[in-house]
């Protein structure tokens, strides 16, 4: 596993272990909260990578952005990584008209649409054209309420649900949908290391 890859599972792992300490509102928290954690485990590390928001990287599906992307020192994508995130509705500081997220901007063919650009498609796309080594779409599904619709059974390969357990409140349980191409589940246990 190289260095890149590592940072992005050790910084999974992190996020989840400290995740209710960490309230979001929106899915720019989200990115903000893992980008300035993996620039933590960069320095800390003495890696010779960087992590950029929002990376242009030109793809069969036409120029893309990618929410996160760990360069290398020539400024090649190593690792590029898609979010999406829904805040629980039981949220006491989340407003009452809450917008339920759309599938169909994650998985493809969920509710019968062969959408071909979905953020698991995006990444997936990125990593078999060789434009990045590996590629992560993560849906934080806060409270849980996806997870209780969309059973493991109809995920497509290299797509997991992994429970979190409780989020920003005990009351409130926090699954994650994360989608790794290549089709490996590596996200083990972090290094001795993490900060």
């Amino acid at each position: 596993m190289n260095d890149a890859t590592r940072l992005i599972d050790d910084t999974i792992l992190w996020l989840q272990e400290h995740y209710g300490d960490h309230p979001c509102w929106n899915e720019a928290d989200v990115v903000s909260v893992i980008w300035d954690y993996a620039r933590r485990l960069i320095l800390a590390r003495k890696l010779p990578l960087t992590i950029r928001n929002q990376h242009e990287i030109k793809t069969s599906l036409g120029k893309k952005k990618y929410d996160l992307a760990i360069l290398d020192d020539r400024g090649l994508a190593l690792v590029v990584v898609e979010v999406k995130y829904e805040p629980s509705p039981s949220r006491p500081d989340v407003p009452r008209v809450l917008k339920h997220f759309k599938w169909e901007h994650l998985v493809p063919g969920y509710h019968g649409k062969d959408i071909a650009f979905t953020d698991i498609e995006k990444v997936r796309r990125c990593v078999e054209e060789g434009k990045a080594d590996i590629g992560y779409a993560i849906f934080i599904d806060e409270g849980s309420h996806h997870y209780q619709r969309m059973p493991a059974n109809v995920l497509p390969d290299g797509v997991v649900w992994r429970r979190w357990g409780p989020g920003t409140t005990e009351a409130i349980e926090v699954s994650v949908m994360v989608a790794r191409f290549p089709n490996e589940d590596r996200i083990t246990q972090p290094r001795a290391d993490v900060l």
